[in-house]
């Protein structure tokens, strides 16, 4: 595979960009907001099919419904928005290898208006990204629109469009009255969605559920509100809130959502693989499907769907394999970009390795090592030993049932290192 590759460049030589966003961001956000309390910016149009013609292949005047459909006519993988994981630097390795819009992580509205240091990271967004989208949350119109306008002030034309989160299922964000919370109160939703639209000349998009409560499915009705208020398109997780993440996602109710609303609908939820893109796009007839647990540590999977939508054409071809190099040279990509950004990120590359090296042979004993690393030199010499080892002992021939993990704690890398020969060489 050559994709990271040849994209390394872009993304290192943008990262000063992206790295100073939240200094730059405090201070003109500061200037926006005056300015908008003098009355200098004007935070509302004229009419909620506002016009605009950033997306490639859409005519100058295109509604934004047709904007937003013109991104994902040009590629319907989409990277969803992921707590955790959707920071710039995963999003711009996705793109990388094939993905079609990026989300960012949820944002809070409310967050934003506080000039919250940590918050306004959120809307860095890497050149090699191209433009990508920004998740916003919260239950205030006013907020919303407000904060809606001020990142389209900051971001110009990185910024696609702003998605609003309506399908979130988390305990401390419903109990705000906010994500998934909002599907209870379909007035207050669409005063929500409408101040949005009129306030920012991006598409607006909405993701939200197959309903709150269990067995009751609203996600019709809810689509064809936000289409009367404005909305470019939806985003239909085949879940209810009370679901969370558990059972099957029902892929039927986003081909009800479709069947209704003209506007722009994606598919997600249980996105796993390459035939589960194609395969609930032919059963929904969706626009687009947003990747969201199946992307973890996975950016690959947008690489195999571009190979299926340009050569193959068959959801059912086989899945090569990502060797064991391709898989730590992307990791070591990603915690040498986390430490550029801010040295103390690197400790979050803990959780991505988990998913980096999921199914890999002797994964649970990679995952007790990589709880040594601190640094970036910890994580540099553990990809080094993690590789040399692989090559010395016969990466395929390490059994994932380690007898050495269980119970055990060891006190640096260099015993593990230690630890993990003698494993490999008690196994040959």
């Amino acid at each position: 595979m050559t994709e990271f590759a040849a994209g390394l460049d872009g993304v290192a030589g943008a990262d000063g960009a992206t790295a100073e966003g939240a200094g730059t961001a405090g201070a003109a956000a500061g200037e926006v907001n005056d300015a908008r309390a003098a009355g200098a910016v004007d935070t509302t149009n004229a009419d909620a099919e506002t016009t605009t013609s950033t997306a490639a292949g859409t005519a100058p005047g295109a509604s934004t419904s047709d904007v937003y459909r013109g991104y994902l006519a040009q590629n319907p993988v989409l990277l969803a928005p992921m707590a955790g994981w959707t920071e710039v630097v995963f999003r711009s390795i996705c793109k990388i290898y094939g993905s079609g819009l990026t989300c960012s992580e949820m944002i809070s509205a409310q967050g934003l208006a506080y000039d919250n240091i940590r918050t306004l990271k959120y809307l860095d967004i890497n050149p090699q990204e191209g433009s990508a989208v920004i998740q916003l949350f919260g239950s205030n119109p006013q907020v919303m629109a407000l904060q809606a306008s001020r990142i389209e002030e900051l971001l110009g034309t990185k910024l696609a469009a702003i998605d609003i989160n309506m399908g979130c299922p988390a305990r401390k964000v419903v109990r705000k009255g906010e994500g998934s919370a909002m599907m209870k109160d379909p007035q207050l939703a669409s005063q929500v969605i409408s101040a949005t639209v009129e306030a920012v000349s991006v598409p607006v998009t909405v993701k939200f559920r197959r309903g709150f409560e269990h067995g009751c499915e609203t996600a019709v009705d809810f689509a064809k509100m936000a289409e009367q208020s404005g909305a470019a398109g939806c985003c239909v997780h085949g879940r209810y809130s009370k679901d969370l993440y558990h059972g099957e996602s029902d892929w039927g109710v986003v081909g009800r959502v479709k069947d209704t609303v003209q506007i722009p609908v994606v598919a997600s939820g249980d996105i796993k693989s390459s035939s589960d893109v194609f395969e609930c796009m032919r059963q929904t007839g969706a626009d687009a499907v947003m990747v969201a647990r199946g992307a973890q540590g996975n950016p690959w999977i947008f690489l195999q769907c571009r190979e299926i939508r340009e050569h193959s054409g068959d959801a059912g071809d086989p899945q090569n394999e990502v060797p064991m190099e391709e898989r730590i040279r992307v990791a070591r990509f990603h915690v040498e970009k986390l430490a550029e950004r801010d040295p103390r990120s690197v400790v979050h590359m803990r959780n991505f390795f988990s998913q980096y090296f999921k199914g890999v042979p002797a994964a649970s004993m990679y995952r007790g090592m990589v709880t040594s690393c601190a640094t970036i030199d910890d994580f540099e010499d553990f990809f080094d030993q993690m590789w040399n080892a692989s090559l010395t002992h016969g990466y395929q021939k390490v059994l994932d049932a380690d007898p050495l993990q269980r119970g055990a704690a060891y006190e640096d890398l260099e015993h593990w290192a230690q630890q993990l020969r003698e494993f490999w060489d008690s196994e040959n």
